[in-house]
């Protein structure tokens, strides 16, 4: 017999279990699979950021003819910290958002309409509690995967020039993890609200063109979540005041988990 949850969580419950919930999602996370391609990923573009910077003009030069190779010599950029901190932010915006994107949806997915998750709902733990630990600690391993990485591009742009700005790799790096933080709550509350993968990864990379596009509007750009790509590579060229964006990016997420907690508490589950 199919166990179906159709009852809101009951008054004073609704957190009932979050610490040990919290604890759960965490372990279970740092042992999927999914999680440590999601640090490979983020990993790669901290190991390859400054070699790229310091290699790619010679191995550019280097496959062409020498006519060809002279006349683009004055074009290519001259290797620098500077270089490498725009392959680390370009990586950040482009491959390991679109790891955090797919990996977020299916976590949730899982997560909240799993096999599991009616038996787990009838013994006295609370939906709310079950939702705000898994995405705590998601957003939890996110934000340890980007500071250990750019720890390592920092480390390895200083291999390379001496000169490199530290605070830069981790601006940028802290500012992705809050750019994330809103997709995945995006994520969370479709995941709420549908209980499907393919419409929770729809809304998730919806999102993610929709801040691309929306970034080219100024006034957006200035004062609202449409500013956080050009936050995550600016701070090497031109940096630009992050805080009313910060500010409505974290009140974005404050209000689309209350949505999520609220959605998920009054959800059918089969």
């Amino acid at each position: 017999m199919t166990t179906v949850v159709r009852q809101p969580s009951i008054a004073g419950t609704s957190f009932t279990g979050f610490g040990k919930l919290l604890l759960l999602s965490l372990r279970g996370l740092t042992r999927s699979t999914s999680t440590w391609v999601l640090v490979a990923i983020v990993g790669f573009t901290a190991v390859t950021a400054a070699p790229l910077a310091q290699y790619t003009p010679a191995i550019i030069a280097g496959l062409l003819d020498p006519a060809a190779a002279t006349a683009l010599e004055g074009t290519l950029p001259e290797p620098s910290w500077q270089e490498a901190f725009a392959n680390w932010a370009k990586n950040l915006i482009q491959m390991a958002t679109f790891a955090v994107i797919i990996i977020g949806a299916i976590s949730f997915h899982a997560h909240l309409a799993g096999g599991s998750v009616p038996l787990i709902l009838t013994r006295f733990v609370g939906r709310k509690a079950y939702l705000s630990a898994h995405f705590i600690a998601f957003n939890v391993v996110t934000f340890v995967t980007q500071l250990v990485a750019a720890l390592v591009a920092v480390l390895i742009s200083l291999i390379f020039f001496s000169d490199t700005v530290i605070a830069a790799f981790f601006y940028s790096g802290l500012v992705w993890w809050l750019f994330t933080v809103l997709l995945t709550a995006t994520i969370c509350l479709v995941e709420s609200l549908r209980l499907s993968l393919g419409v929770s990864l729809a809304s998730g990379l919806a999102v993610f063109f929709a801040l691309f596009i929306g970034g080219i509007w100024s006034w957006g750009a200035a004062y609202t979540p449409l500013g956080l790509m050009n936050l995550i590579g600016s701070i090497a060229t031109q940096p630009l005041n992050p805080l009313l964006p910060v500010v409505t990016t974290v009140a974005t997420v404050a209000v689309l988990v209350m949505l999520s907690l609220r959605a998920y508490d009054r959800k059918n589950i089969e």
